[in-house]
């Protein structure tokens, strides 16, 4: 049977463990501070084109996460901002998104994702390159004679109409 162990914290946000006899004090252990009121948490870039072409009008939206899977629909985005004449974007948060999803988007351009913790407040810099499709089809997808299939994926080997 191992000695009692007791686990204290104090007023100035230091941890103090206790095995037994003596007391051990751990250096430069700290409890997290919390963000104080008013702490922003900025992302903030420029979208171009793989050319570096600025993109005006592209959107850059942050999700707290990701649909579970290909067929959901995203969830509302936390923020979103629609790039000016620059391509320039700004988005500001009031609190920490530990895990984000940066979805930047434009019509004619293939959808980026991105993967962004933004912990501790201040400004993150990220420039986006959206790349030019190698085909694009937009429309709706029918199944046989007049049967519309949402969310069906076509391929090489598709068949039906696209309208």
């Amino acid at each position: 049977m191992g000695a009692p162990t007791a686990l204290t914290s104090t007023s100035s946000g230091q941890i103090t463990v206790g095995i037994g006899n003596p007391i051990y004090i751990p250096i430069a252990e700290t409890l997290p501070e919390e963000p104080g009121a008013g702490s922003e948490y900025v992302l903030t870039g420029v979208v171009t084109s793989e050319h570096e072409d600025p993109l005006p009008g592209a959107i850059v939206s942050i999700y707290s996460s990701k649909p579970t899977t290909p067929d959901k629909e995203w969830p509302a985005p936390a923020a979103s901002q629609r790039c000016d004449a620059e391509g320039r974007y700004t988005i500001r948060l009031n609190a920490p998104m530990p895990s984000a999803v940066v979805l930047i988007e434009k019509t004619g351009f293939v959808k980026m994702e991105d993967l962004l913790s933004m912990r501790a407040p201040g400004t993150s810099v990220k420039n986006y390159k959206l790349p030019v499709p190698v085909a694009c089809i937009e429309g709706r997808v029918f199944a046989g004679e007049s049967e519309h299939s949402p969310g069906r994926e076509l391929g090489s080997e598709a068949h039906g109409a696209v309208a």
